[in-house]
């Protein structure tokens, strides 16, 4: 191998490519293309309001996304030119000045790979080069050199090397570029869209799903694992290189040497797989050790378990190990004796000794659990002091979060993948949670094998850390620093404590005996300018936040602080169905994300939005004024029930930050071994609400509850893995709210908050029997909730709830102006249905559903037993405007209906109100009229063209059986619909899809009993504010012309119907003669609009 000749090879290449139309051509498209990119998604220049913070709070962020975009469009340009690297040669007649030079096929191929990586790279580092200068100048985000030179070797050099080296060696064995281009862009398509997460990433040559962000505080998630993976590439790119050596064909071609060549490529392809393989070892390894833990975690998951009193714990934290000692305090709350007590401790913890008053005792360690060889009485209380030490396995934790979800690389933040770290162990950073075992237990963490029967140990600790490094130091209590000691002193007691040590600073102020405490890593103060002008009035301000929580909980803060901790942008957790609430929440603590990055919270954009978004007739305000309302909005990020994942707004999922766990959850507990979600339950009933308003979309979680619902239990949904927590969560919301409902339906609701708020302050800190609950309500209201109970946790499907002949009425008496607001409700079920009404009172409106309003007036609850038929009367004092019905748990789609008065013009005098038995032959349908919905039978969908479009691989399978309508986003494909602008008698849904050729229709047949003249009626599903057009009425002339074909016996007749212009509803065709026997209506997709929309037709019997 001679380096002149390489030399002189690349520089030729060199300028070849420069010279090159399609690489000037790329060079300038990736060019504008990318840094425009990078100032849409990173910068405030084109997105001031700040929805760009989740791509630029890091300082690894703007250089990743650099490469993310610039790697990808590299691979396929590079596939472009090096295709046709030896045509080309051939085509400038320079092959055969080269080919008779005394030079290699190793001085050839090598040049002409350096020539192509310099070109590359070179443009590369000018693209960087750029977003440095975007990222110090225009951005003001920080800046850190490593992660652009990192990244450039890490994830460009290897994809690019790799890319080259596949390329060369399929032109030369393929002798075909157009083939070679074809088969070079498939591998891609299949790699990018297919195997990006395909044995955790193994495949990923681009290097863009694999974690690859760095934290300012522990830097890269796992940095070995990461440069293996980009290993295996660079290996496998060099082994490729050398195969093209070997596949050249120039003479003299000595044998011997292609062997030699082709030996030296198998081995770096072979070393290419082989860390490859270890690659994939490293998570099958962490999957078979989690499989034992689960093992374990069952085995001993049926054996009595000892209550913890008290532990006061010492700990030395010594790099990536731990020595430490708990004292302990146990008692048998068993009714039996326990021949040995279990203790959980993580297995890479291995226990010293155990102690009982001085005497030693005998143990065994089964990987987390520890077994002490000592019988405990029941009642008996025994003190014990048990010593251990080692390191963190965070394997242990969330061993009942499904394999997939727990091994997912992917991240719900656009673009970037911060890895997932449990706890920290190290030399910089350290942070153990309740979920690692990082102190022995008496309870699990989890139970795999019954997810919900765990319970909460409410016990007194103790810490004291023996620590004399430059770190802060935080955890639960109150803390007290003498010579190298800090202790922490709990005054209640708690179900778990975390450590956490960093390079912390930390700001603090008192509100009304109050601790708020904010812990930043050093120099991340980058919010503090944003409260310069509140120092006086901030202790304020924060109280009032506080006492809204208190409000809107019913009850009040049972810690002495509250801690804003910021942790690594690696550090995970997860929502879980039977837990409620995730590890970013802890008791007095919210452990918040590095610089806000995943919350997307940028305190400059937000306060941009408020100057800009201020009312027009709103008086300027003060900047004092300005930055109250940027703190009111930061710590609504921990006060909402939900959050938006990915900048999608109809991607919610439970705020893992919410802080309600820290009323209810730390500080209560429900036992219930019947039914183990029942404390969850309890929690949420206080603080959540049913909804009386339909806020957006119809099919939203709730909604999925609720047909989830349809046909299965509570208990069964608490033993579903598949279901996603989000959805249990509104489930749980919707339970809860079905049984505070069913007690609000026999007493007042201000009295059972109050006996509720008073029975939880009576019993905080500790476990309660549902038992005890039941029989304090029985004594209190004479309610009987165990046999409630039983069928709310095991009825396996819904009523269906019809609601007809909502009115309102004027009642006079002596001069006194009421009114009475009635409904009929019918429910032909075998179970009970509970329904809520709500009154609106002021202004009126329009319409079968709607809004309207303005004063709520306090719901009203009713049980609808099975089989009966019921008449309800309210009396009300205000004019009501509308009147909302919620069906709760039902069959009904939607479960919220609303029926506005918009003139009350009848009088009467009757002043009864409450609910009286009504006659279920008042539900059935009008003899003369024949109705057929997209959801019975005679309604039918063809569909003739059944070919698979390209793009239509690429989408995601729609899970649900209904979709939210888009007027700007139509389904290719006859797709149901949901909304309460389509007709439906319990289910308001149609069915829609964007416009074609006329060859798909619908069908709707009706059978007519008897020869006569019939009105036909179309319902037009628009709503009354929006058309599908997409927004307001414009004065210009629009048009969706639908034509509907009519066949009744030998008649035909096609009616085409304006949509847009047509009202609401019910529109009249006209009166037909048909003759007895099949009639039919047809509708094809061939409209003038966009799309095409079907829902149900009518047949009305008349005397014409």
């Amino acid at each position: 191998m001679n380096l002149h000749n390489i030399g002189v090879i690349s520089r030729y290449e060199v300028k070849l490519l420069r010279r090159s139309w399609l690489f000037r051509i790329f060079a300038i498209l990736a060019l504008l293309g990318i840094t425009l990119t990078i100032l849409v998604q990173q910068t405030r220049i084109l997105n001031q309001y700040g929805y760009t913070w989740n791509k630029m709070a890091l300082s690894s962020q703007m250089p990743y996304l650099c490469i993310y975009f610039y790697n990808i469009v590299q691979s396929i340009i590079v596939i472009f030119l090096s295709g046709s690297f030896l045509k080309r040669d051939k085509k400038l007649d320079t092959a055969e000045v080269i080919y008779v030079r005394p030079m290699s096929n190793a001085d050839y191929i090598i040049g002409k790979t350096w020539g192509v990586l310099r070109v590359f790279l070179t443009l590369n580092i000018v693209m960087l080069l750029i977003t440095a200068f975007l990222n110090i100048f225009v951005n003001q985000s920080p800046f850190s050199a490593f992660p652009y030179i990192f990244y450039l070797l890490t994830i460009s050099v290897p994809s690019l090397i790799f890319v080259l080296g596949l390329s060369f060696t399929l032109t030369c064995l393929l002798k075909n570029q157009a083939v070679t281009l074809i088969v070079m862009l498939g591998i891609i398509g299949v790699t990018f869209f297919y195997l990006d997460s395909t044995l955790n990433g193994v495949f990923d040559f681009f290097g863009i799903n694999i974690p690859a962000i760095f934290s300012d505080a522990v830097g890269h998630p796992n940095i070995w694992l990461f440069l293996l993976q980009r290993t295996i590439f660079f290996l496998a790119g060099i082994g490729f290189i050398s195969f093209t050596i070997a596949l050249v064909k120039r003479l003299p071609h000595r044998p011997w040497k292609v062997i030699i060549v082709n030996i030296i490529g198998s081995i770096f392809l072979l070393a290419g797989c082989t860390a490859g393989l270890l690659y994939v070892m490293h998570f099958r390894h962490i999957d078979k050790v989690r499989d034992q833990y689960i093992a374990t975690f069952n085995a001993y998951s049926s054996q009595g378990k000892v209550h913890i009193l008290s532990d006061s714990i010492t700990i030395e934290p010594q790099g990536r190990q731990l020595t430490a000692e708990s004292a302990l305090k146990i008692i048998n709350h068993q009714s039996v004796k326990l021949d040995t007590i279990i203790f959980y401790l993580n297995p890479s913890l291995k226990v010293t000794s155990i102690e009982s008053n001085g005497s030693p005792l005998s143990y065994t360690q089964d990987r987390q659990v520890v077994l002490v060889n000592k019988s405990i009485a029941p009642k008996e209380e025994i003190a014990l002091n048990i010593k251990y030490q080692g390191s963190i396995d965070e394997t242990i934790c969330y061993t009942d979060v499904e394999k997939e979800t727990f091994f997912d690389q992917k991240s719900p933040e656009q673009y970037f993948n911060y890895g997932k770290r449990y706890a920290y162990l190290e030399d910089k950073y350290l942070m153990l949670t309740p979920e690692c075992l990082w102190y022995p237990v008496s309870l699990p963490p989890v139970n795999p094998q019954s997810p919900y029967n765990i319970g909460k140990n409410f016990t007194d600790y103790t810490l004291t850390v023996l620590y004399s490094g430059n770190g802060m130091v935080l955890s639960q209590g109150k803390d007290t620093i003498t010579d190298g000691k800090i202790t922490f002193i709990n005054p209640t007691p708690l179900t778990g404590i975390s450590l956490t040590i960093g390079d912390y600073e930390k700001k603090s102020v008192i509100a009304d005996s109050t601790n708020f405490e904010v812990y930043y890593f050093r120099g991340h103060d980058f919010w503090i300018e944003a409260f310069s002008e509140l120092t006086d009035t901030i202790p304020v301000l924060l109280q009032e936040k506080k006492e809204d929580l208190e409000r809107n909980n019913g009850r009040d803060y049972p810690f002495s602080k509250i801690v804003l901790a910021e942790t690594p942008i690696s550090f995970a957790t997860y929502i879980r169905n039977w837990k409620g609430y995730s590890e970013f929440v802890q008791p007095e603590i919210v452990f918040m994300p590095e610089r806000l990055a995943t919350i997307n919270f940028d305190f400059k954009a937000v306060k941009k939005q408020i100057e800009t978004w201020r009312n027009p007739n709103e008086a300027s305000r003060t900047e004092e004024e300005k930055q109250a309302q940027v703190l009111d909005w930061f710590l609504w990020r921990i006060r909402e029930e939900k959050t938006v994942e990915d900048g999608n707004w109809n991607n919610q999922v439970v705020n893992k930050r919410y802080i309600n766990p820290m009323f209810f959850d730390y500080v209560n507990y429900i036992r219930s071994e019947d039914y183990p979600i029942l404390d969850l339950a309890v929690n949420l009933m206080q603080t959540s609400s049913t909804e009386m308003r339909n806020w957006g979309n119809v099919i939203n979680d709730k909604q999925r509850a609720n047909l989830y619902l349809e046909t299965k239990s509570f208990q069964q949904a608490a033993k579903d893995p598949e279901l996603k927590p989000v959805i249990f969560y509104e489930m749980l919301k919707l339970k809860s709210n079905v049984m505070k409902n069913y007690i609000f339906s026999l007493v007042p609701e201000e009295e059972f908050n109050m006996f509720l708020k008073e029975f939880s302050l009576r019993h905080q800190f500790m476990e309660v029997p549902f038992e005890d609950l039941a029989d304090a309500i029985e004594e209190e209201f004479d309610i009987n909730l165990s046999d409630f109970i039983y069928k709310w946790y095991t009825e396996d499907h819904s009523p269906t709830v019809y609601i007809q002949n909502a009115d309102a009425n004027q009642v006079v008496v002596e001069d006194i102006t009421r009114y009475q607001v009635k409904f009929k409700v019918n429910n032909p079920a075998d179970v009970d249905a509970i329904i809520t009404a709500q009154m609106q009172s002021g202004g009126g409106g329009g319409g079968r559903r709607g809004g309207g309003g303005s004063n709520q007036d306090l719901p009203y609850n009713y049980v609808i037993p099975a089989g009966t038929a019921q008449e309800i009367k309210i009396i009300v004092d205000d004019r009501p405007a509308n009147l909302a019905i919620n069906t709760n748990i039902s069959h009904n789609l939607p479960t919220l209906y609303t029926f506005n008065f918009s003139k009350i013009t009848t009088t009467t005098t009757d002043t009864t109100s409450g609910m009286f038995p009504a006659n279920p032959e008042d539900f059935k349908p009008n003899p003369n009229e024949i109705i057929v919905d997209n959801e019975d039978p005679g309604f039918r969908i063809v569909m003739a063209n059944t070919r698979t479009k390209l793009k239509d691989l690429f989408k995601k399978e729609e899970k649900d059986k209904y979709q939210n309508f888009y007027p700007w986003w139509v389904p290719s494909k006859w797709t149901a619909i949901a909304g309460d602008f389509c007709y439906g008698e319990t289910i308001n849904s149609a069915v829609c899809k964007r416009n074609g050729s006329g060859v798909n229709y619908v069908e709707w047949s009706a059978e007519i009993p008897r020869d006569g003249y019939y009105e036909v009626s179309i319902w037009n599903p628009k709503q009354q504010s929006f058309h599908f057009g997409g927004g307001r009425r414009r004065n210009n002339r629009e048009e969706r012309n639908q034509t509907y074909n009519l066949l009744f016996g030998a008649e035909k007749e096609n009616i085409t119907l304006d949509l847009l212009q047509e009202d609401a509803g019910w529109i009249s065709v006209g009166n037909f003669y048909i003759p007895k026997g099949t009639a039919k209506i047809t509708l094809t997709d061939k409209v003038s609009g966009n799309y095409v929309i079907a829902d149900a037709v009518k047949f009305t019997l008349t005397n014409n």
